[in-house]
């Protein structure tokens, strides 16, 4: 048995960044990385994801990340070019040439200036490889998933994780470790440590968010298989190979595509390729009842006829399909019931009004964002401007020696369609990474850090002062934001 001062699972873009952050703030400590699939960055990588979002980001290793991939040709900046509409719902952007910086606002800027940062799978992938082998203390084990956690009860009366069962190239092996962090998006550690979760939406009176159905119905933000296209010498319609055109998709063309349901946003890529994400590719929920081998060639199927219908109708017969991505990317499943849940009230409050505003670790501003997953109702999906998360989201109320620092994190299904995105997994992971090392280095669990030394590291302030110089409106009272939508929210709130 093997033993390390801080354990992760998951190595994803979270999970990487939490290694990053230990090993620079305690260069001592002794840190194991594991990751189920055979190669880093989740899905940034194995699911195609190759764009960041428009909006803020906080922290500091985005930057270093977009640096190295800029620097090396593996990364470069887009501008929309074409926004959705009834008649072609696609948005298309090719390179730009901007600098990185037009990347990262998006609250309040017009969508005629959106910018996103584009990289190559597989150079974020090598690009996480060589930050990581910059710190002998960081071990990596790819094709190593989690199959267990071995807990006992506390002083206080939770649970404290004493190991880790992983399933190592095939091989059972058992790890200690002082702290883990739970970096697996679908918090597989939280969940089978014990802790409590949620999963779908919550009814309107469970946070008390106005945008929320009255009644809890069984939703999950939309997945996407995402695939690239390259041009072809001869222009023409692509026939959809076996066994994929056995697979009965009707339905899903008749309610989803023909209804204009189906919402691609395309990339350009430098080599020409196009990179398709379809919007979404199935509902969560459906993907959820199924096995991940049948929903993944069922989301195959229709990604076939999908693009036989932009061969046909939307000027894409010089393309032909080059390659699907080996991971369906799924934007949301199981969610800590953490010491604090981030919940609609807390994203839409005006800057530095935020509950636990004094405990904030990372920013975000994406407007509430589901993909055929519902759950939104009324008020305005875009946001004024930006928000805080709480260190308190990262901590489960049962185990004590445990952050959880993904996508699946302490958040309402409605907060979570907005902070979901990879910069602010980054940005968290960042944070658990560097509390991980204090509790190693100050003999303290993870509720016991203080938020104001992580602010400190995170360079939260200087953040905050960026922000404020950023946007028009950061400064309005609940009665000074105009917009009807908005003034009736803040009335709501008081």
């Amino acid at each position: 048995m093997s033993h390390y001062d801080i354990v992760i699972i998951g190595g994803g873009a979270g999970g990487t960044a939490a290694a990053l952050s230990a090993a620079r703030t305690k260069p001592g400590a002794s840190i194991l990385l594991a990751e189920k699939e055979g190669l880093l960055g989740g899905t940034s990588v194995l699911s195609g994801v190759v764009c960041w979002e428009i909006g803020i980001a906080s922290g500091k290793l985005h930057r270093e990340i977009a640096e190295r991939l800029l620097a090396s040709g593996g990364g470069y900046v887009v501008r929309e070019v074409h926004r959705p509409s009834e008649k072609s719902p696609y948005g298309y952007a090719e390179p730009s040439g901007e600098p990185y910086e037009a990347t990262l606002k998006e609250a309040e800027l017009p969508n005629k200036d959106w910018s996103r940062f584009v990289f190559d799978a597989r150079a974020m992938a090598g690009t996480m490889d060589q930050l990581l082998a910059e710190h002998p203390n960081v071990t990596v084990k790819k094709n190593c998933a989690f199959t267990g956690a071995g807990t006992t009860e506390s002083k206080n009366g939770k649970k404290i994780i004493q190991n880790v069962k992983l399933n190592d190239h095939d091989r059972e092996i058992v790890v200690e470790g002082r702290v883990f962090i739970d970096c697996s998006g679908n918090i597989a550690l939280a969940r089978n440590a014990g802790c409590s979760f949620m999963l779908g939406t919550e009814g309107r009176d469970v946070f008390g968010e106005p945008s929320a159905d009255k009644k809890t119905e069984f939703l999950l933000n939309g997945v996407s298989l995402i695939f690239n296209a390259r041009r072809k010498e001869k222009p023409g319609i692509d026939p959809v190979p076996e066994p994929y055109n056995s697979i009965d998709v009707s339905d899903w063309i008749d309610e989803k595509l023909m209804n204009g349901r189906v919402v691609s946003y395309i990339n350009r890529c430098p080599n020409g390729d196009l990179n398709i994400n379809m919007l979404p590719t199935m509902d969560g929920a459906e993907y959820y009842n199924l096995s991940e081998d049948t929903a993944y060639k069922i989301c195959k199927a229709r990604a076939y006829r999908y693009f036989q219908w932009l061969q046909t109708y939307k000027d894409l017969a010089n393309y032909s399909i080059g390659l699907f991505f080996p991971k369906v990317g799924v934007r949301e499943s199981y969610r800590l019931d953490a010491k604090y849940v981030l919940s609609e009230r807390d994203i839409r409050q005006p800057f530095g009004k935020q509950t636990r505003a004094e405990e904030i670790i990372a920013f975000a501003d994406h407007g509430l964002d589901l993909h055929g997953g519902g759950g939104i109702n009324g008020l305005r999906k875009r946001l004024l401007f930006p928000y805080g998360i709480p260190y308190s989201c990262l901590l489960p109320k049962e185990v004590d020696n445990l952050i959880v620092s993904c996508k699946g994190s302490g958040f309402s299904h409605i907060a979570q369609s907005s902070c979901r995105l990879t910069r602010t997994m980054i940005a968290l992971g960042e944070a658990a990474g560097i509390a991980a090392a204090l509790c190693v280095k100050e003999n303290r669990e993870p509720d016991q850090i203080e938020t104001e030394y992580l602010g400190k590291a995170l360079e939260i302030e200087k953040t905050i002062k960026e922000i404020r110089k950023k946007y028009k409106y950061i400064d309005y009272n609940y009665n000074g934001i105009r917009g009807k939508e908005q003034e009736e929210f803040f009335k709501y709130l008081l």
